[in-house]
Formats: structure tokens, sequence, C-alpha cells
């Protein structure tokens, strides 16, 4: 499955923070200039556990995600201290919001899945969309 980051958003106490990415992102800066916390914060979103900076630790409210995918955009949400992510996509009566288990957190883990979570979610959001769909022509 081919995806395409197209933003990082930083909701932070002191207001927003978005980093746009290109076709081909690379990270340069001095040493504590924050390329690490970047790729961590991508991480987060997808489900994974982060340890604040000490610079992020007053400031951090939630990251989000924003992704290009072979049929749309998708965007995943994570609040600072969630074991969820929440995943949207579609718009206006083609809207969608999912939320799912983070990578086991708490040993909780999406029943009946054994992907990793990333997948897991896009596997959600297909199923939800061909429901969605099926319901329509039904309508």
């Amino acid at each position: 499955m081919k995806f395409h980051l197209k933003s990082l958003v930083l909701s932070l106490q002191s207001g927003e923070v978005t980093l746009e990415f290109n076709e081909i992102s690379y990270f340069w800066g001095q040493m504590g200039a924050g390329k690490t916390s970047i790729a961590r914060l991508i991480d987060y979103c997808l489900g994974g556990s982060i340890q604040l900076s000490p610079a992020m630790q007053s400031e951090f409210v939630s990251a989000t995600l924003h992704l290009s995918l072979h049929r749309g955009d998708l965007s995943i949400e994570r609040p600072r201290d969630s074991d969820h992510v929440i995943a949207q996509w579609g718009e206006g009566d083609d809207a969608y919001q999912v939320s799912l288990p983070a990578r086991a957190a708490a040993g909780e883990v999406v029943p009946h899945w054994r992907r990793a979570p990333f997948r897991s979610v896009v596997l959600a959001i297909r199923r939800q969309a061909a429901a969605g769909s099926q319901e329509q022509s039904q309508g």
C-alpha cells in the first residue's frame, strides 16, 4: 500500500504548528533542533508511544497526521496521553470517523486483527466506506 505524508499538525497550548511534507522529505538541522521529535510524533499518530521532550511537555496537546492514499485523504489524530487514534476521511455526507486503539495500549487490541495498527486503520476505513456505499445504493 502506498501513501504520501501531506502534513503533521501539532496542537500546542500556545497555538498550532503545521509541518508540510513534499514528495521527498528529509529533516536537516543541528542537534536538538527537533528532527527525531518529528519522526516520533508521526509514529505516535500511527499508534506508537512517545516520550515528550522537556520543551514539549508543557505545550503538547495533540498531533494530527494528514496522509494521501490511493482513494483519498486520511487524517489520523492522537491527543496527548490517549490510548486511541481518531481516523477521519471523506467529506460532507461521505465523511467518516473511527476511533481505534493504539498499539496494545493497556493490553487493548482490535478484536480479530493481527495486523500492524496503521494497516488496521486503513482496513477499518475501507470496510466502513464499503458499508456506507452499500447503504447509499440501497437507500
